[in-house]
């Protein structure tokens, strides 16, 4: 877990640290210097950098907003930016521990620093915020590791703030400075966090979504969410909007459902679909938007698909069953730091009986399975299987245990057990929250395919 008692120091304030020599650029009312060698992700309202170091699996974001309008003090200002850009994004701790307050130029700045949830452990937030001529500008920067702490300082102390004309606070809503969802840092804790696929699409995991881009067009792959009683109970027209204002709409100002087809529910495979448009917050463009819900036992996943081209979004998204296989999407590379491990997977299955002829109860058959499989740095694996089936009171048990060595590539993997038999594998990883699960599919037969979580 990284130190958290290490902070901006006021130096970086007060532009006293010299930053490296570097072409500078203009946000609104801030010009900067980019951080050398990081990647450039630039929105309407925000310019952000990244860097990562797959090798230690660290990573740094640090985003530069577009100035809005001032609360009516730094005070006011700096509250209401931690609120809306490290709380409600990154659950950030409520109560940042804030520096003295400085003063540069004719700018008021405040700095706070905090801790939010990420991976199983805690990352670290920093908001530099300055507040002059009824503007508020805001420097948010993110990272797992104080490593990147002079790079952050370097930045701050070469921003140069112009003071803007005096225009009073208005008490007008405060516009959204940040897509809430894709400027999230990367997830990180893996060797590959991005797929360039044949056909294009580019695929890349948040906390809470993978997202697949292509030019003017983005798919949305929402992770698995409970599907509650209260939320069946809406109906499907209910449901299909619960699912529209809780993960669509949010990331855009003006958005509007456009089309609300009729489900059939005389089908056990229902089709649940909707069309909208928005303007996303971030960067504003208009797009058109498509979403489909796939429900199955209790579990309701949602792919969201758009593009800001409306000739590409009628050949791409306009019908439900061209979003059908848009999941395989979520498809990620194995590192064998990454397969280094202990994974599990198990499953179960009942069923009960009746005579055909008397009705009578006849008893409940059981299909259960646990897989254990366990990989070493030292190249070798190890592997556990144990199963049940039969009728309740008369269940047989099936064990299997394997030992040997393994070699793998980014797809693929070979396993050579004891008794020299060799399986060969397609292997890659699917999102979810909070981490990945691993997939092992049989290259000489494909019904064979594991899922498996890392348990250790």
């Amino acid at each position: 877990m990284m130190r958290q008692d290490v902070f901006l120091v006021a130096a970086a304030l007060c532009g006293t640290v010299a930053p490296a020599k570097a072409q500078s650029e203009t946000l609104d009312l801030v010009t900067f210097t980019p951080p050398k060698g990081w990647t450039r992700e630039a929105l309407k309202n925000v310019v952000a950098f990244t860097q990562m170091d797959n090798a230690k699996k660290t990573w740094c974001k640090i985003m530069l907003l577009r100035s809005t309008t001032s609360k009516g003090s730094i005070a006011a200002d700096f509250e209401s930016e931690w609120q809306e850009l490290a709380v409600k994004t990154y659950k950030a701790k409520m109560s940042p521990e804030k520096t003295a307050l400085q003063k540069r130029d004719d700018w008021e700045v405040q700095t706070g620093k905090g801790t939010f949830p990420f991976s199983g452990e805690d990352a670290m937030a920093q908001l530099f915020t300055a507040t002059a001529g009824g503007r508020c500008v805001s420097v948010l920067a993110l990272s797992n590791s104080t490593s990147y702490l002079p790079t952050i300082q370097a930045f701050l102390a070469a921003l140069t703030l112009r003071k803007p004309e005096r225009t009073p606070p208005t008490g007008e809503a405060k516009p959204p400075a940040v897509d809430v969802k894709s400027p999230r840092p990367p997830v990180g804790k893996f060797t590959f966090d991005t797929t360039n696929f044949d056909d294009g699409w580019t695929a890349r995991q948040y906390p809470d979504f993978v997202q697949a881009t292509k030019g003017d067009s983005d798919i949305f792959l929402h992770y698995p969410i409970p599907l509650t009683d209260a939320v069946r109970e809406r109906g499907e027209d209910g449901m299909r909007q619960h699912f529209w204002n809780q993960l669509v709409a949010p990331r855009y100002n003006n958005a509007v459902i456009t089309n609300l087809p009729t489900v059939d529910t005389l089908t056990f495979f229902r089709v649940r679909y909707l069309e909208g448009e928005g303007t996303d917050k971030a960067t504003g463009k208009r797009f058109s938007i498509a979403l489909r819900l796939f429900t199955e036992s209790g579990i309701v996943t949602c792919v969201e698909a758009r593009s800001s081209n409306k000739a590409n979004y009628a050949k791409l998204f306009s019908k439900p069953e061209l979003l059908d296989n848009l999941t395989r999407y979520n498809k990620f590379a194995v590192g064998k730091a990454d397969l280094i491990g202990e994974w599990s997977r198990s499953g179960a299955s009942y069923a009960d009986y009746y005579n055909v002829y008397t009705g009578g109860y006849a008893g409940m058959a059981t299909v259960s399975s646990t897989y254990k499989l366990q990989f070493t740095s030292a190249g070798t694996f190890k592997s556990d299987f144990q199963g049940v089936n039969g009728f309740v009171g008369n269940l047989k048990v099936a064990t299997e245990k394997k030992n040997g060595s393994f070699t793998m590539s980014n797809w693929e993997l070979s396993m050579v057990d004891q008794e020299k038999n060799k399986s060969d594998h397609h292997i890659w990883f699917e999102g979810v929250r909070g981490g990945r699960i691993l997939h092992l599919q049989d290259k000489k037969y494909s019904g064979l395919h594991d899922a498996l979580v890392k348990v250790k």
